[in-house]
């Protein structure tokens, strides 16, 4: 995203979220035997905006509040378990 794009919703990241935790799932067992999170997930984690989540918008970020970025999280997780469970 660049910065000439509106920033998207609280519920369209949630929504992000919720597509790729189905992609993540179905990649859950070539992830724990590659010991690595894949490329192709990190660039669709980036491409969705959730690495600049909660950096400030006059740093080209999306400022979100944190309430936001941790709703991402697979139900039931802690703030430190959910990027690594989100990502299978």
């Amino acid at each position: 995203m660049n910065s000439a794009q509106p920033a998207p919703s609280r519920q369209d990241l949630v929504d992000r979220a919720t597509n790729l935790a189905v992609t993540f799932a179905e990649r859950r067992v070539a992830t724990a035997e590659a010991r690595k999170i894949s490329d192709e997930s990190i660039a669709e984690m980036k491409e969705a905006g959730f690495f600049r989540m909660l950096q400030p918008k006059r740093w080209g970020g999306l400022e979100v509040h944190p309430n936001t970025f941790f709703a991402n999280g697979p139900s039931g997780s802690t703030p430190s378990s959910a990027p690594i469970a989100a990502a299978g």
